[in-house]
């Protein structure tokens, strides 16, 4: 890595204070001490698998969508395109159109909404950002692989926008934080979702690379 780059985190940390999607479990992270007579500190770590940051696959709402194995890893990894959307509501094709150039290069798409710094207030869960379902038809014929956000969700139920997308075989990243701090429009990003074995979504880690 070159020394002018610089790493930043833009995934949740989870602990028993995440939010948590309303009607879902906390998660709930026991210690334990493993060792017997030493000192051997271990967690025990209950979690839904939408649960902070973390990755909707096409198989989260689509019956015969594809699931983690039938992604290609490179879907997680390369250029994105930081969309700067805070202060709108709904997020219309006319908001992005500066950014399209970019957005067929990199296909993938993060929304900056600054949503996330609202998590602990009372109004993080009413009137969150949503992607229309004009744009979402929009960025698919710009070929793109990944859509992320720094909200709880693209869209609210009945979640068209979720169908639209995953229909397609696009991923869908919710609940990053800090993308405000990405000054630069056009980024790399690393998205880890765990590897786990289930066909809906994972929880992930994930960086952005800037200059």
């Amino acid at each position: 890595m070159s020394k002018n780059n610089k790493i930043i985190d833009i995934s949740m940390e989870l602990s028993s204070k995440t939010p948590v999607h309303l009607g879902d479990p906390k998660i709930q992270i026991l210690s334990i001490n493993a060792g017997g007579t030493q000192y051997c500190k271990q967690s025990l770590i209950h979690i839904n698998s939408h649960t902070g940051t973390h990755v909707d696959f096409p198989r989260h709402f689509i019956k015969n969508g594809k699931s983690k194995n039938q992604i290609p890893l490179e879907t997680f990894i390369g250029k994105a395109v930081i969309v700067k959307v805070q202060g709108i509501s709904k997020i219309e094709i006319k908001n992005v159109q500066k950014y399209e150039t970019e957005i067929k290069e990199c296909k993938r798409v993060i929304f900056c909404t600054n949503w996330n710094q609202k998590i602990g207030k009372q109004n993080y869960w009413e009137k969150n950002p949503e992607i229309s379902k004009e744009l979402a038809e929009w960025l698919i014929k710009k070929k793109i692989k990944l859509v992320g956000i720094d909200s709880f969700t693209v869209d609210n139920s009945p979640y068209t926008v979720h169908k639209i997308l995953l229909k397609k075989g696009i991923v869908i990243v919710e609940n990053l934080v800090n993308v405000n701090k990405i000054k630069q429009k056009v980024c790399e990003i690393i998205v880890a979702p765990l590897n786990l074995k289930c066909e809906d979504g994972a929880p992930a880690r994930v960086f952005a690379r800037v200059k």
